[in-house]
C-alpha cells in the first residue's frame, strides 16, 4: 500500500502538477503575455522559493497567505453584496440544476447529476486534499502534545476552504452572470471579479491566483519530499535522491505547459488529465482509512480522557507511534 500511494502520488504531484498551467493561464488570460514566458518566470520564482527548504517554504507562505485570503474574502463578500438580491435564486439554482441537469454552455453543458458530483469531487481534492493523503504529510510535522488536536485543525482546514471559500467562489461566479459565460477554470473567476470590481479586481485577483499557484506548489513539494525521505531512507543516496527531486520538481509542470500549449489543449483536457492521476493515491488512502478507524477511535478516547475530563485516563495508551 505505501508503494502504491508513493507511486500514484508522486504522478500527480510531481509529474502532472496543475499549477503552472492554472497560473499562466489565468495571467496570460489577464495580461495577454505569453502563457510559456509566465510558466517560466513562475517556474524560476519556485525554484527560489524551494531553494530554502522546509523552513524557507513556511517563511515565505506565512507572509503570502495572509495577504492572498483577506483580499478574496473581503472581495468576494463586496461582490455578493452588491449583487444580494441575486443570492436567493442563485441557491435554488445550483440545486436544481445539480438534480435536473442544466443548458449552461462551457464545462457544465448538459450536466447531469452524476456528472455534476463527479466534478465537484475531484474538484474538492485540489481544493482541500481531503483524502487524498497529502495534508497529513504537513499535519504530521506540527508539534502537538495530542494528535486529535492537529486532526481537528485539519477538519477545520477543511470546513474553511470548501465550505467558505468555495461556496463564496461559486456565488461570485453565479451572481455576476458569468457561469453561463463559457469560461472554464481560473478565466471564469478572474471574469466574475472584474464583472463585480472592474478590471483593477481582476489584476488584483490575478496576481493573487499567481500568489496561490506559488505557496500551493511549494507546498507540494514539501509534500512530496516526505514521500522521498520515506523512499530512500537513512541511506548512502538520501542527500542525492533529494538534490535530485529539488532541482527537477518544477520541470515537469513547466512541460505540462508546454506540451499543452503546443497541442491547444482546452482547460477540460488538461483537468481531466491532472483529475485521471488522484485515482490511486485516493484509492489508496481511502481504503487505509478503514483500517485505521480503530486506532482514530481509541485516540479520539484518549483525547476526551485526558483533556475533556470525559472518561477515565489509560496511563499506558501510547498517543504517539514513537513513543
Amino acid at each position: 500500500m505505501s508503494a502504491l500511494f508513493a507511486i500514484g502520488f508522486i504522478l500527480s504531484g510531481y509529474i502532472i502538477n496543475i499549477q503552472t498551467y492554472t497560473v499562466s493561464e489565468a495571467m496570460t488570460s489577464t495580461f495577454g503575455i505569453d502563457m510559456m514566458l509566465i510558466a517560466v518566470i513562475f517556474t524560476v520564482l519556485l525554484y527560489v522559493m524551494i531553494a530554502g527548504g522546509l523552513k524557507g517554504i513556511g517563511k515565505w507562505a506565512s507572509i503570502l497567505v495572509p495577504f492572498m485570503c483577506i483580499f478574496y474574502l473581503i472581495g468576494g463578500v463586496i461582490i455578493i453584496c452588491q449583487n444580494i438580491t441575486a443570492v436567493p435564486e442563485c441557491i435554488a439554482l445550483i440545486f436544481t440544476s445539480a438534480f435536473n441537469g442544466t443548458a449552461a454552455v462551457g464545462g457544465f453543458a448538459g450536466a447531469a447529476a452524476s456528472l455534476a458530483i463527479k466534478t465537484g469531487m475531484a474538484r474538492s481534492v485540489f481544493s482541500n486534499e481531503a483524502g487524498w493523503g497529502s495534508a497529513p504529510m504537513i499535519h504530521a510535522s506540527a508539534k502537538v502534545d495530542h494528535p486529535v488536536k492537529q486532526g481537528m485543525l485539519g477538519i477545520f482546514e477543511v470546513f474553511i476552504d470548501t465550505f467558505i471559500v468555495c461556496t463564496l467562489t461559486c456565488l461570485i461566479c453565479m451572481v455576476t452572470g458569468e457561469w453561463s459565460s463559457g469560461l472554464e477554470g481560473a478565466s471564469l473567476t478572474l471574469a466574475a471579479f472584474e464583472s463585480g470590481m472592474g478590471s483593477v479586481g481582476r489584476i488584483i485577483l490575478a496576481l493573487g491566483v499567481f500568489l496561490f499557484g506559488i505557496t500551493t506548489a511549494s507546498g507540494l513539494y514539501a509534500e512530496i519530499e516526505v514521500i522521498v525521505r520515506y523512499i530512500v531512507g537513512d541511506t548512502k543516496i538520501k542527500n542525492i535522491a533529494l538534490a535530485f527531486y529539488k532541482w527537477t520538481y518544477p520541470i515537469p509542470a513547466l512541460a505540462l505547459v508546454a506540451v499543452s500549449v503546443y497541442n491547444e489543449f482546452s482547460d477540460s483536457t488538461v483537468w481531466i488529465i491532472s483529475d485521471a492521476t488522484t485515482a490511486l493515491p485516493i484509492f489508496i488512502n481511502v481504503f487505509s482509512l478503514f483500517i485505521l478507524a480503530p486506532k482514530f477511535a481509541e485516540l479520539v478516547k484518549d483525547y476526551n480522557a485526558r483533556h475533556l475530563g470525559e472518561g477515565k485516563v489509560d496511563k499506558d495508551f501510547r498517543v504517539f507511534y514513537e513513543e
